[in-house]
């Protein structure tokens, strides 16, 4: 059994799924997956996959039944709920993957505590990842005898790799040397590479995964927008891509195309212009042709040009609140 709910609170009961079909679970899931629900439906969905109840018998296994809830409750991002879930079923041996999920989520957003919190309520989890977790948080919270015992029983067992070792022996004071060895390889070694480097820097390039561009957002280790180089070409793609996962503000890479310098005639005829510059070059020229029109058909025809250039480019979420704030204010 693993949920949230007795079946008695809805009119349900245990063994509301044993006889269904896992090849008819997997469909529902498929085309539910691709659907915007209604709260109602939402509700409706936490009842059926929440209530304790026996897992399906046919054609499906355990961890592939368990799969379907966590993934609603990633997809939910209700941390609250996930919380009570890991608590409700503490003896459930397969929550690595939510537990993983809400320990990841806060640390990438610099806050450790709610990432720690999680520990709290569950103690049943193999994965080495969480291990070392666990582990950073008791020494984050001082209690270092505590995470000295689970160091070494974990060291006895082979799972402790060696950069986690030197970060864990630093942040115990054993190596007084500052560290500078950096991992991209996770959110908790990228974090433990900050945290024992006091001259810690780090420049973020086209490959760099969306977790550390989140971290690096919400610890203040990203250059300001206003302070990028125009004539850097690597620069302006970085802050066009950082901005598109809503790392940078939006208005803040429009402010950006505000400072490309365009003579004259590129910005007279800048429907010819745009398309002999380089995308992001002639994404600031429409911008700033889109900013100098009196003329709502001709502000129309910019938005919808630069709109089109940044959806050619898959900067799909880049111009959307200030071309919606554009048209809500058209006078119909």
């Amino acid at each position: 059994l693993a949920g949230l709910y007795d079946p008695a609170e809805n009119g349900l009961t245990i063994d509301m799924w044993s006889k269904s079909d896992g090849d008819q679970i997997r469909e529902l899931f498929d085309k539910i997956k691709k659907k915007k629900l209604s709260n109602f439906s939402e509700k409706i969905l936490d009842i059926a996959l929440f209530t304790n109840s026996y897992i399906p018998e046919n054609n499906i296994s355990l961890n592939e039944f368990l799969d379907f809830k966590f993934d609603h409750l990633i997809h939910k991002k209700d941390f609250e709920l996930i919380k009570k879930f890991i608590s409700k079923n503490s003896n459930l041996k397969n929550t690595d993957k939510l537990v993983r999920f809400y320990v990841d989520y806060f640390l990438t957003r610099s806050e450790l505590s709610k990432s720690c919190e999680i520990f709290e309520y569950t103690n049943n989890f193999s994965d080495e990842y969480l291990n070392n977790f666990k582990i950073y948080c008791l020494v984050n919270k001082q209690n270092n005898e505590q995470a000295q015992l689970l160091f070494d029983i974990n060291s006895e067992l082979s799972s402790i790799d060696s950069f986690f070792s030197k970060k864990f022996n630093v942040l115990m004071g054993f190596d007084k040397n500052n560290d500078e060895l950096i991992s991209e390889k996770n959110i908790l070694y990228f974090h433990l590479s900050h945290i024992t480097n006091k001259n810690f820097s780090y420049e973020p390039n086209m490959n760099t995964s969306n977790f550390i561009w989140k971290y690096l957002s919400s610890s203040n280790l990203l250059k300001k927008a206003e302070t990028i180089n125009i004539d850097d070409i690597d620069e302006i793609k970085l802050i066009e891509k950082a901005a598109n996962e809503e790392i940078y503000e939006e208005i803040e890479l429009l402010d950006l195309y505000k400072k490309f310098n365009f003579d004259f005639t590129q910005l007279y005829n800048p429907l010819e212009s745009y398309e002999n510059l380089p995308a992001y070059e002639g994404r600031a020229l429409l911008y700033q042709r889109f900013l100098l029109s009196q003329d709502i058909e001709q502000k129309l025809l910019f938005a919808s040009k630069l709109k089109s250039s940044f959806l050619k480019s898959n900067l799909n979420n880049l111009f959307n609140r200030e071309l919606s704030k554009f048209l809500k204010d058209i006078n119909s």
